[in-house]
């Protein structure tokens, strides 16, 4: 399995073998299409032993930048990849929301499914990236939080 973060700053890839995370790389976002598109080929035409080697052949993308969406998904298409897109609106337990769905991002998401997957009830998810998030989860339900500048954006 392979899982994939792209936020605003860099783009996190981790490897999966029988749910142990076996090796995690990392490159610069490049929000210029063109440009992305090579340098993320040229990455994973790079690790293609890694890609080669996965038995769960399925990737989940938690995405802040869109635009590179679709350049992930035709590249795990291709290898014959299940893809997945972490989309707030389609997720199974959008009942444990308690906020607007349009105003949560995927990576917010993704914070919030892996507490609640391990059945915490209550904690603050704090996620330092480009952005610092505060994310409140009570009584095991996503009630909202709030959005600062990173650390070396609030240094600027």
């Amino acid at each position: 399995m392979i899982v994939i973060d792209v936020g605003n700053t860099n783009i996190v890839i981790g490897f999966y073998t029988k749910n142990k995370l076996i090796k995690i790389f990392r490159l610069k976002t490049e929000k210029k299409i063109n440009i992305a598109q090579k340098k993320i080929n040229k990455f994973f035409k790079s690790k293609k032993k890694f890609i080669n080697n996965l038995k769960d052949r399925f990737c989940i993308l938690s995405s802040v930048v869109p635009s590179l969406n679709l350049i992930f998904k035709n590249i795990f298409q291709k290898n014959k990849f299940k893809f997945y897109i972490i989309n707030p609106k389609k997720i199974p337990y959008r009942n444990s929301i308690n906020y607007n769905l349009n105003q949560i991002g995927s990576d917010r998401i993704a914070n919030y499914a892996y507490v609640y997957s391990r059945k915490i009830k209550n904690c603050i998810i704090v996620d330092f990236g480009t952005a610092t998030t505060f994310d409140v989860i009570k009584s095991n339900q996503y009630s909202g939080g709030l959005i600062f500048p990173g650390i070396n954006l609030s240094m600027d």
